[in-house]
Formats: structure tokens, C-alpha cells, sequence
């Protein structure tokens, strides 16, 4: 079947790479015992201003600028949680909200498109069998994340401090710290999903990413 072959096994890989990108943010929020329904938003934003920065900083320069901003929501997010003492599930509803709205007014209500449709075709281009540069970096992200969460104390110190924040505070471990540093992380996974599928699509939509929030949060907690 043609399922069961790579071309067929990479094709799933490459249809799951954005939602496992965005899994992984989620994961790291889940764990922290915190959640972000801001992320699909993010995806929006991050892609829509990755494509309008082309023209100033360079088709690699609004790349960066859209993971930038998806880190900048993160640090939104966290300063709402841990700063105003908010739970995550308001503060990130919140966010949410006003970052559809300016990915809305940013591009009148309609997708923009890029001026180098070359970087779709590298985006997408083969670099193993069957695995494409989008699924790359969703596979190097996932064992990094791994790595992290199994083998370092932060790692570790995370899961505590998602198990019970107040134990983990009375041990020494900064909870609050891990707290901002998970749903930031999630807003940075969010702006990488985001500028990877305006890149795919040489396009920046403000209506993308909450159909991808639920099936995320499904995967991460499927695991």
C-alpha cells in the first residue's frame, strides 16, 4: 500500500508537523500545570507578520520577526499569570481575543502573500526521505524538548513545580520563574508553527490556527 511506503509515511509526517509543533508548546505548558488558549492566535499573528516584514528585513529577517513576536505574546501571557496572578486559562482567553483582532486589523481582514515564493519550495523541499524541512524541525524540537524535560534538572524541576507549585516553592525550586518560562516557551512554539505555515503557503492568513488548538491539545495530552 502506498500508506506503507516512506513517500506515504512522509506525507503523514508532513500533514502532522505544525500540530506537533504546537503540541510541543502545549506539552510544555500542561506540564507546568498551566494552559494556553492563546497559541492558535499566535500561530495567526506570528504568520501574518512574517510575511508583511519581507519587505523591510528580508524573507529570513521576517521569519525571525514572526517567532519573535509569538515569544512576545509568550512574555505577554506570562506577565499576566505570574505577574497580575491570573489563571492561565482566563489570561490566555484573553490574550486570545486581542491577538485574533490584531492579526484582523494588521491585514484588513484578508491573507497577504509574500515576494519569494521560493521560500515555500524550501520550506518544503525533501531533505531525507520521505522528510521534508518542516518536519525536520519539528522532529529536532521534539527530541530537544525531550532531552530537556528527561535529562536536566530544569527539566525536572518543571514537572515538580507542575505537580504542585507550592511543594516545589518550599523546596527551593522557583516556581513563578517556571511558570513564565513554560507558557513563554509555548508562545515561541507558537510563533514557530506560525511562520512555518506562512512560509509553506507564502501566505500570512488571520483566520489560521484555532482550528489546529484543539487537535494540539488533544496530541499533547494523548502525549
Amino acid at each position: 500500500p502506498r500508506l506503507a511506503s516512506v513517500g506515504g509515511f512522509g506525507g503523514v509526517l508532513d500533514r502532522a508537523n505544525i500540530v506537533g509543533i504546537v503540541a510541543l508548546g502545549l506539552t510544555v505548558c500542561l506540564i507546568a500545570g498551566q494552559i494556553d488558549l492563546s497559541i492558535g492566535a499566535n500561530i495567526a499573528l506570528s504568520g501574518v507578520v512574517a510575511i508583511a516584514a519581507q519587505p523591510l528585513v528580508g524573507t529570513i529577517g521576517g521569519l525571525f520577526v514572526g517567532v519573535a513576536i509569538g515569544v512576545l505574546i509568550g512574555l505577554v501571557n506570562a506577565a499576566i499569570v505570574v505577574g497580575l496572578g491570573l489563571p492561565s486559562l482566563i489570561a490566555t482567553l484573553a490574550t486570545m481575543l486581542a491577538v485574533r483582532s490584531m492579526a484582523l486589523v494588521v491585514t484588513d481582514g484578508q491573507p497577504i502573500t509574500g515576494n519569494d515564493i521560493q521560500l515555500a519550495i524550501e520550506v518544503d523541499r525533501f531533505v531525507l526521505p520521505g522528510v521534508t524541512v518542516r518536519t525536520l524541525v519539528w522532529i529536532a524540537a521534539a527530541v530537544i524538548l525531550g532531552i530537556f524535560l528527561l535529562v536536566t534538572r530544569a527539566g525536572r524541576n518543571l514537572v515538580a513545580v507542575g505537580g504542585d507549585h507550592v511543594a516545589a516553592r518550599s523546596a527551593g525550586i522557583p516556581s513563578r520563574r517556571y511558570i513564565a518560562g513554560s507558557i513563554i516557551a509555548s508562545g515561541g512554539f507558537g510563533g514557530l508553527a506560525g511562520v512555518l505555515l506562512a512560509a509553506s503557503l507564502n501566505t500570512g492568513s488571520p483566520v489560521v490556527g484555532d482550528p489546529l488548538l484543539l487537535t494540539a491539545l488533544a496530541a499533547a495530552v494523548i502525549g
